[in-house]
């Protein structure tokens, strides 16, 4: 049976704020947010009763509602085109990837600068670096360990003075 009596804009408002704020930490993203709470709350009115705890009801309502939202965009997930965004980076992070690969040139030999390149930045797994090198990978992860461990010992300070400075 339907709750016959229309809900007045300070009922609306009084559970606005509480169901939009558990979708939006949810959803993270305002227009998601604002649809499930308005859909929620229509329901809510229009199928609500007299009850002993509307808070249980809404937001199982809300629960139910956020599963649907979920498991539909799992379904039919949105396609990005990365082709047209541009990445920028800060100059500050571009002076801290430069600093980090002359402190690594300075600090590794050839044979493990080559292997922090390979794997780092450019992401390849340790199975093509050993084809590529002609070693095994076991040895290409050791050396990636141990040249990280060598990177962070010898270029840590170096790096913490050249912060503070700035």
């Amino acid at each position: 049976m339907a709750n016959n009596n229309p809900p007045t804009q300070q009922e609306y408002d009084a559970w606005y704020a509480q169901i939009y704020g558990y979708f939006y930490r949810r959803v993270n993203t305002v227009t998601d947010a604002r649809d499930l709470t308005n859909d929620t709350l229509a329901d809510f009115f229009l199928y609500s009763k007299q009850m002993e705890n509307p808070k249980a009801l809404i937001f199982q309502m809300a629960k139910n509602r956020l599963s649907n939202f979920i498991r539909s965009k799992t379904r039919n997930p949105g396609m990005v085109n990365i082709d047209n965004v541009e990445f920028t980076y800060s100059d500050h992070y571009q002076k801290r990837g430069e600093y980090l690969i002359t402190c690594a040139k300075k600090n590794l030999d050839s044979r493990q600068f080559a292997v922090v390149e390979m794997c780092i930045l450019c992401d390849f797994t340790s199975v093509r670096v050993s084809e590529e090198l002609q070693m095994s990978s076991v040895n290409v992860r050791q050396i990636l360990s141990r040249s990280l461990k060598k990177i962070k010992e010898k270029c840590k300070q170096i790096w913490l003075e050249m912060t503070n400075k700035q």
